[in-house]
C-alpha cells in the first residue's frame, strides 16, 4: 500500500529539508490496529486512538472501529506558522508483505510505530531500522507493548543498536497503574517536566541495561505525585530517549520509546495531552538546543569506477591477462549507506579470476569488505559503507575470444534512497576494449562483359588500420582456372600495416561466341582461422557476373510475291516472282527451296529450286512467261509457286503466289453469201469511192 501518496508531499518535503525544521511536522503513524490478535475486550484498536490523537493533534482521525481501518490516509493543516501533516496506516505492519523501501521517501519528520498484541511482520523491522539508522526520519517513537514476545525481541535489538549498548527485558509489572519518575540526568528531561511521572498500566516489562543518559523514565515504580528522581545509573527504564548525536554513533534519528501501549487508555488520563506534547516540544527545538534538530540526512551518494591498466585502445590477443579494479565509494559527507550491492559479471570472451577486496578508506576498522568473494562473476553486498569510505575490488581476467565485445560492466545496486554520483541510472562503470577489425569484401563493378578490358576490382576492407606486420585475411577464392574469366584472388590476402584494404581482381576472358551464357564468380571470406585478430563482417562475400554480350545473327524470314498476277496468252506477257528476305543473306548466300509451277503448255518459267540469294542480298527473282497463241477458246491456266522452309532461313506468312494466264483470242463469225441486190449495192459503193478519189487528186493538183 503506497501510504506516502498525498496532496502535500512535495511542499512538505521541501519544508522539511529547509533550515527551519522546527516549523514543519510531517508525521507517519504505523500501527497494528488493522488486525486483531485477541478477542474483545482486548482488541488491538482499543489502544490506538489515544496514541494517534496524541501525536496528530490538532488533526483528528475517525473513531476506530472493531477490526476496521479508519486510521488511514493523510490529514494536513496549517496553524500559525506550523504546517502539520499526519499520515496514518494500520495495515502496513500486518499485511504479510515486506514494507516498500520507498515508504520513507516523502521525508517524514517523525515516525510513530505502535503495537499491542499483534506481531509486526518480521521483514518490516529491517526497513524501519534502516529509516532510523540512515536518518530518513528525524525522529522515531516506539510504543511496542512488551506483552508480545516477538515484538519485544525485535525492539530490544533495534534499541541496542541505536544506543550501542545491549538492552534486555527487565521485570514484568502486574495489573494496575504504575508511575515511573522522570530521570533528571536524561538528555531530554527538560522538555518532559510537565509530565514528572509516566503512568503505565498492566502486564508490561521494563528495559534493562539502558545507560542513564537515555533512561528518560526509570523502571522504579513510585507514587503518581512523586517528584522527578535523579537516577544516575538506573537499573532499568520504562521510557527512553536517545539524541541524534548518540543514535547509531551520530548518523541516526533521535529515538523515543515506551514499553507499554496502555499509557493512553488509563481512566486517569494521567499522560494524555502531556506525553506527546513533551516529545514534540523537544523534537521541535532548534539547534543548538534541540537534540533532534539535525535535518533529515541527505541520501547517500555512491560512486563506482571500473578500471584496468591494460591498453584499451588496442584489442588484446587471446590468452592475454587483463587486470581489473572496481572501486566503490560513499562520497557523501555524513550519510551512511547500508546493503550496497555490487555486481560485475564476466562478459563473453573473458574469464575472470578470484576477486579480492581492499579497504582504502577509512584506514580502520578494516572490516567493511565483504567476505567469501567468488571467482568469475562478482555478486556481493557491502553491509555498511559509511560516508567517505572506499572499497577496492580486484581480479585478473584472461581473454579467451577477442572477437567478442570485450566490455566489462560493474553495477551498484543502490539501497533505498541512495543516489548514484553523477545521476546515473543504473549506477554503472565499464571498461571496453577496442574490437578487433571487422573485415568485409566487395567487388566493383558487380557485372562485366566477356569483352576486352572488362575487370572487377575486389576490395577486402578492415574497419580499422591494419596493425604492425599487416593483417592476413583468409579467403574462399573463385574457382580457377576457368574459361570465362581469370583472377589473382587467392586463398589469403594481406592488408599492409596502416592500410584499410587490399585488392584483387576478376577479369573476363574475351570471346565472340554467341549463346555461351552468363557466369557468376564469387569471392568470400573464409572461416576465421584460430588466433586470427579480426572478425568477419558484412558483406562477407561478393559476386561478379560475367555476361555474354555476343548476339547470334537473326534468322532471315523469306516471303514470296509475283507481279503481275495475271497474264494473257500473247507476246511479252511475263510475271516476275520475287523472294524477299527479312535480313541480308549470310556469307555463302542462301538457297531458298521452292515448289515451282507445274509444267504447262500455256506458260514457261525460270523458277526452280533452290532459288539462290547471293550473300548480302535480300532478294532473288524468277519469271513466269505466258506462251503466245491465237487459238481462240483454249481457256485460262494458273501457275502456283510455293516456298519451303530450309536451312538458314524461315518462311513468312506470304509463302506462295499464283499467276493466272488468260485466253485473249476471239472466236470468228462466217458471213452469208450476198444476193443480187447485194451485188448491186457493192458495185455502187465502189463507184462512189472511185469518184471520191478522183476529186481528191484534182484538188491536190491545184
Amino acid at each position: 500500500m503506497k501510504i506516502w501518496t498525498h496532496l502535500f508531499r512535495t511542499a512538505l518535503v521541501a519544508m522539511l529539508m529547509s533550515a527551519n525544521v522546527a516549523n514543519a511536522q510531517n508525521i507517519l503513524v504505523l500501527t497494528t490496529g488493522g488486525q486483531n490478535s485477541r478477542p474483545a475486550p482486548e482488541l488491538e484498536n482499543k489502544y490506538m486512538p489515544a496514541m494517534v490523537q496524541e501525536f496528530s493533534s490538532p488533526l483528528t482521525f475517525g473513531d476506530f472501529t472493531t477490526g476496521g481501518n479508519p486510521c488511514s490516509g493523510t490529514n494536513s493543516t496549517t496553524v500559525g506558522s506550523l504546517t502539520k501533516s499526519v499520515t496514518c496506516n494500520q495495515t502496513e505492519l500486518v499485511n504479510g508483505t515486506v514494507m516498500a523501501s520507498s515508504t520513507f521517501d516523502p521525508g517524514y519528520d517523525l515516525l510513530v510505530v505502535a503495537s499491542a498484541y499483534t506481531t509486526i511482520d518480521a521483514a518490516d523491522w529491517a526497513v524501519i531500522e534502516d529509516a532510523v539508522q540512515t536518518r530518513k526520519v528525524r525522529g522515531a517513537v516506539f510504543f511496542i507493548d512488551t506483552i508480545n514476545g516477538a515484538n519485544t525481541t525485535a525492539i530490544e535489538g533495534l534499541l541496542s543498536r541505536v544506543m550501542g549498548a545491549p538492552v534486555t527485558q527487565g521485570s514484568q509489572f502486574p495489573g494496575g497503574n504504575f508511575y515511573f519518575p522522570l530521570n533528571t540526568a536524561a538528555a531530554a528531561q527538560s522538555s518532559f517536566t510537565g509530565l514528572p511521572t509516566l503512568e503505565l498500566n498492566s502486564g508490561f516489562y521494563a528495559y534493562n541495561g539502558v545507560p542513564s543518559r537515555y533512561a528518560l523514565y526509570t523502571g522504579v515504580n513510585e507514587l503518581a505525585t512523586a517528584t522527578p528522581g535523579n537516577a544516575t545509573d538506573p537499573t532499568s527504564a520504562t521510557g527512553i530517549f536517545v539524541p541524534q548525536s548518540d543514535s547509531y554513533a551520530g548518523a541516526g534519528a533521535c529515538v523515543f520509546g515506551v514499553t507499554d501501549i496502555g499509557w493512553g487508555v488509563s481512566g486517569t488520563g494521567h499522560n494524555i495531552g502531556k506525553l506527546g506534547n513533551a516529545f514534540l516540544t523537544e523534537f521541535n527545538k532548534s539547534a543548538p538546543d534541540g537534540i533532534c534538530a539535525t535535518p533529515l540526512a541527505a541520501p547517500p551518494t555512491l560512486a563506482i569506477q571500473k578500471t584496468t591498466t591494460a591498453n584499451t585502445a588496442a584489442f588484446p590477443s587471446n590468452g592475454v591477462a587483463v587486470p581489473y579494479t572496481v572501486e566503490v565509494s560513499n562520497v557523501s559527507t555524513t550519510a551512511l549507506a547500508l546493503n550496497v550491492g555490487v555486481s560485475d559479471p564476466q562478459p563473453t570472451g573473458i574469464t575472470l579470476g578470484q576477486w579480492a577486496c581492499t579497504q582504502i578508506t577509512p584506514a580502520a576498522p578494516a572490516n567493511l569488505c565483504p567476505t567469501g568473494l567468488p571467482t568469475g562473476d562478482l555478486v556481493t553486498t557491502i553491509a555498511s559503507l559509511p560516508a567517505g569510505a572506499k572499497l577496492q575490488f580486484t581480479t585478473s581476467g584472461t581473454v579467451t575470444d577477442n572477437t567478442q565485445s570485450l566490455t566489462n560492466v560493474a553495477t551498484l545496486q543502490l539501497p533505498p534512497g541512495a543516489i548514484c554520483d553523477g545521476g546515473g541510472n543504473p549506477c554503472t562503470s565499464q571498461v571496453s576494449f577496442a574490437l578487433p577489425p571487422s573485415i568485409s569484401v566487395i567487388c566493383e563493378p558487380s557485372s562485366i562483359l566477356d569483352s576486352p578490358s572488362q575487370t572487377a576490382v575486389c576490395s577486402i576492407s578492415s574497419s580499422i588500420s591494419a596493425p604492425a606486420g599487416g593483417l592476413t585475411v583468409a579467403l574462399i577464392p573463385p574457382a580457377s582456372p576457368h574459361g570465362r574469366y581469370s583472377t589473382d584472388c587467392g586463398s589469403t590476402i594481406t592488408i599492409l600495416e596502416g592500410s584499410l584494404k587490399a585488392t584483387c581482381s576478376i577479369t573476363a576472358t574475351p570471346n565472340d561466341t554467341p549463346g555461351d551464357g552468363d557466369v557468376n564468380v564469387t569471392l568470400a571470406l573464409a572461416t576465421r582461422p584460430v588466433g586470427a585478430n579480426y572478425q568477419t563482417g558484412l558483406p562477407s562475400q561478393a559476386t561478379v557476373l560475367v555476361k555474354d554480350d555476343d548476339v547470334a545473327a537473326a534468322t532471315p524470314e523469306a516471303t514470296l510475291s509475283c507481279t503481275p498476277t495475271t497474264l494473257v496468252d500473247a507476246e511479252n506477257q511475263v510475271s516476275i516472282c520475287t523472294v524477299s528476305l527479312s535480313a541480308p543473306a549470310p556469307a555463302g548466300g542462301l538457297g531458298i527451296i521452292i515448289v515451282p509451277p507445274a509444267t504447262n503448255g500455256r506458260y514457261s518459267t525460270t523458277c526452280a529450286s533452290p532459288l539462290a540469294v547471293p550473300a548480302g542480298a535480300s532478294t532473288a527473282t524468277c519469271a513466269i512467261t505466258a506462251t503466245p497463241n491465237t487459238v481462240a477458246g483454249d481457256g485460262s491456266a494458273s501457275a502456283l509457286v510455293q516456298l519451303i522452309p530450309g536451312t538458314g532461313y524461315g518462311v513468312g506468312n506470304q509463302a506462295q503466289a499464283t499467276v493466272n494466264i488468260n485466253d485473249d483470242d476471239q472466236t470468228m463469225t462466217v458471213a452469208p453469201v450476198p444476193t443480187l441486190g447485194q451485188w448491186a449495192m457493192m458495185i455502187l459503193s465502189i463507184l462512189v469511192a472511185s469518184i471520191g478519189v478522183g476529186l481528191s487528186r484534182r484538188q491536190l493538183r491545184k
